[in-house]
């Protein structure tokens, strides 16, 4: 019979009401020292999960009816005397596996009679509502406003704090950061009455703020700014003190811009970003703005459009609708570039395939520490882990750039 938490157990000698834990001793020494005892099965409890990993597989042998502890088993006594519920796996009814089997600490010359089994469930657990995960700092980077959407709305879904307001109840990630690069898609036509607003000053519907009033007046300054050599001092400020007082102040607070040479990089900041229904809506207004400004002033090398997003946050009525949007899993760029790995040696390129450097290491851990810098994307370092695997330890070539 197959155990569904296999790695707890290291004996299996056949269908026997007994079986044998051991904590953290030695397996094999515990086991020479019991080859005048029956048994069935000898587990242990060294796994992370301890006690719940053992009973999740005690559960799937119905005809054990005794359990001979040797050893250390905290863990288990403490859920069995002293009813502390698992952490990882559910349990229905505690009694039930207090009373199931008969708990023996010592091995004894002669065993009492088994007593009747009593039948037990666990569950694994239901998932979460938010899953563990860092409380800030969050980067997503492309050149499609959509696939960026998309990740960032199930990045919200599965690990955004959830938070109470005075406007509901939402999914909070703090310090997210999205960078386009380029410019160079077309704005959907539902977007572009907002764009035209935003551009225009014609109203944005029923609002206590306009972005247009608040920045048509200080654009002359910001050209001026860009002209000039210290043009990182150029800030557009959409913010105003009297703002905090207000019903509705703006949730984009100031424009940054740098231009380098013919590039053009701009960064807006937003205090409080409902992703789900707002972001698109400022993401093709901003990049508008953005090439609007650019063929203005004759700038037309490249632009890049970064905006900062303090409070990243989905409301809740919107959290079922998350569920059916799926971030793209194909292929994505790193930008700190590519990995030819060769025994000894990893080559390392840039993007557009030029040599950065040659590492040399002799073992998958070396590789590992060296490679680790250089890697900006978690797909890619997997990835790489395989192909290291691959070359080091099973002394295949590695044909293809990783």
């Amino acid at each position: 019979m197959n155990l569904p938490y296999f790695d707890t157990v290291t004996r299996k000698l056949g269908p026997h009401p007994r079986v044998v834990l051991c904590g953290w001793e030695d397996r094999e020494k515990v086991y020479r020292d019991l080859l005048h005892v029956p048994f069935g099965y000898m587990g242990n409890l060294r796994s992370p999960y301890g006690a719940e990993v053992f009973l999740s597989n005690l559960s799937h042998l119905p005809y054990v009816k005794q359990v001979l502890v040797v050893g250390n088993n905290g863990p288990l006594f403490d859920l069995l005397n002293n009813r502390v519920p698992p952490r990882h796996i559910s349990v229905d009814n505690v009694e039930d596996i207090r009373y199931t089997f008969e708990i023996v600490e010592e091995p004894t010359e002669g065993f009492r009679e088994y007593g009747e089994r009593r039948s037990f469930d666990l569950k694994e657990p239901v998932a979460p509502e938010v899953y563990p995960s860092e409380t800030d700092g969050f980067l997503f980077r492309g050149n499609d406003p959509q696939e960026i959407w998309c990740g960032l709305v199930e990045k919200i879904g599965k690990f955004g704090e959830v938070v109470q307001t005075r406007y509901g109840v939402w999914k909070e990630l703090n310090g997210v950061l999205c960078c386009l690069t380029g410019l160079d898609f077309e704005t959907p036509l539902e977007y572009m009455d907002y764009v035209e607003h935003f551009l225009g000053g014609k109203g944005e519907g029923e609002r206590s703020y306009r972005y247009y009033d608040r920045i048509q007046y200080t654009l002359g300054s910001v050209e001026w700014g860009l002209k000039s050599k210290d043009n990182v001092r150029v800030v557009l400020p959409v913010w105003h003190r009297e703002d905090i007082g207000m019903k509705n102040p703006p949730c984009l607070t100031q424009i940054f811009f740098n231009r380098v040479d013919r590039d053009l990089h701009v960064t807006a900041t937003f205090r409080s970003h409902d992703i789900f229904r707002a972001w698109k809506y400022n993401v093709y207004a901003l990049s508008e703005f953005v090439r609007t400004l650019c063929r203005r002033m004759g700038i037309f090398g490249r632009k890049t459009l970064s905006i900062y997003s303090q409070s990243a946050h989905i409301y809740c009525e919107n959290w079922d609708e998350i569920r059916s949007i799926l971030s793209k899993k194909g292929f994505i760029q790193d930008h700190f570039g590519n990995f030819l790995v060769e025994k000894g040696q990893i080559k390392h390129f840039d993007c557009r395939g030029n040599l950065v450097q040659t590492i040399k290491a002799s073992s998958v851990r070396e590789a590992r520490q060296r490679l680790a810098p250089f890697v900006g994307r978690v797909d890619h370092g997997l990835y790489l882990g395989e192909v290291l695997a691959r070359v080091y330890l099973m002394n295949e070539s590695s044909e293809v750039d990783v």
